[in-house]
Formats: C-alpha cells, structure tokens, sequence
C-alpha cells in the first residue's frame, strides 16, 4: 500500500507540472526550481535532527528523506499556488487561500501518518508541519511575484502571458 500511495503522489504531482507548464511553462518551471532550493535542505535538516523519519520511501539507500513528497509533491503542489494565487481578490479571498493549501497538506499528511508507514513524527507535531508548509509555499510565492515583477507590470492579464 505504501508504494501504491508514494506512486500516486508521483503520478498526481506529474500532473499538476504538465498542467502548470501548459499554462506558462517558464513560471512554473521558476516555482518549482525555487521552492525545490527551499524544500531540499529543509527536509534534510528535519530528519538528520530528529524530528521526523520517513521509514518507507522511494532512494531510501541514497537519502534519509522523502524525495517524492520534499523534490516533488511538494514543489508541484507550490507551483500551483504560486500560479493561481487569487492576486487581485480582496483580502479574505487571500486569507482562506494561504491557510487551505497547509491545512489541507496537513490533513493528508495526518493521515498518512495515521494509516501508512510513509511518515514517523519523533519530535514534531501536526502543527509544525502546518506552519512549516505554509510558510515555504508563501516565501515560494513571494519570490515567485519578485521575480516576475517588471514582467506583471507589463502584462496586466495575469498568468496566461
């Protein structure tokens, strides 16, 4: 079962980056590089400390962490909150946004947790996770905006430019 759900997740994160790169393949190739830098290291840093194991796992003989959900899931769901993130709506719109993409990552990964052995919390917690994704999906689409700045200004219609 776990493999049959780690293979979904790669097939469902595939998906999401051919659906993104149809759209703009250079934004969503700049989001997916860019949130990589952030997820890698991290992920890294969060099972080398302690704080979590992902017990079963794709390369598990070439890394001690989640290359599907830190170089891949991950990445590709935050590409598409990068893309579609609701810019121009009011600012209740942009709070329900930022808090469903963590809160529904964190669902997934709370049952995960509960029902495989895809993930261990040793020393972390749901709420970390919350907070730690939100926060990296955010700071993504923060330097996403940064970077396609002049661009934006330029064409005033959005994503599809």
């Amino acid at each position: 079962m776990n493999s049959f759900i780690e293979t979904g997740a790669w097939c469902i994160a595939i998906s999401l980056l051919i659906f993104a790169c149809f759209i703009n393949w250079r934004k969503a190739t700049v989001s997916f590089i860019f949130i990589q830098l952030l997820t890698w290291p991290l992920g890294i840093f969060a099972v080398e400390y302690g704080a979590l194991m992902y017990p079963v796992r794709f390369f598990s003989k070439l890394m001690s962490t989640s290359f599907t959900y830190e170089f891949i899931a991950l990445p590709a769901i935050g590409t598409i909150y990068c893309m579609y993130f609701p810019q121009e709506q009011r600012m209740l719109v942009k709070a329900l946004y930022i808090v469903a993409f963590p809160t529904a990552l964190t669902l997934a990964e709370v049952i995960l947790l509960k029902y495989t052995d895809l993930i261990r919390y040793i020393h972390w917690s749901w709420y970390l996770s919350w907070l730690t994704i939100g926060i990296t999906l955010h700071l993504n689409y923060l330097f996403f905006r940064w970077f396609f700045k002049k661009e934006n200004a330029h064409n005033s219609g959005g994503i599809h430019n």
